[in-house]
């Protein structure tokens, strides 16, 4: 069986591709590499991710993930959030 190649763009990529209204898959080549916006490169320093801004998806553990992910999706400045915190 084959799987996919991973991922090879960069977090600020995922953020700002968010943004982008497309009728065909950003991901398939040639890749898009968007301009960094001022709203991606807030949403990067509000969820603490400026560090880890160029790595590729795949080079990050599953908590950066579910961060690139979560400051994508409010990138869009949803109405209503939900906040789950553990301690």
């Amino acid at each position: 069986m084959k799987f996919p190649p991973p991922l090879t763009i960069s977090n600020a990529s995922v953020l700002s591709l968010s943004l982008i209204p497309s009728t065909r898959c950003p991901f398939s080549p040639p890749c898009i590499k968007p301009p960094k916006s001022e709203a991606v490169i807030n949403a990067l320093v509000r969820f603490n991710l400026e560090r880890s801004a160029n790595m590729k998806v795949y080079q990050l553990s599953g908590g950066y993930k579910q961060r690139v992910l979560i400051a994508r999706a409010c990138l869009h400045k949803p109405k209503i959030t939900i906040e789950i915190v553990i301690k």
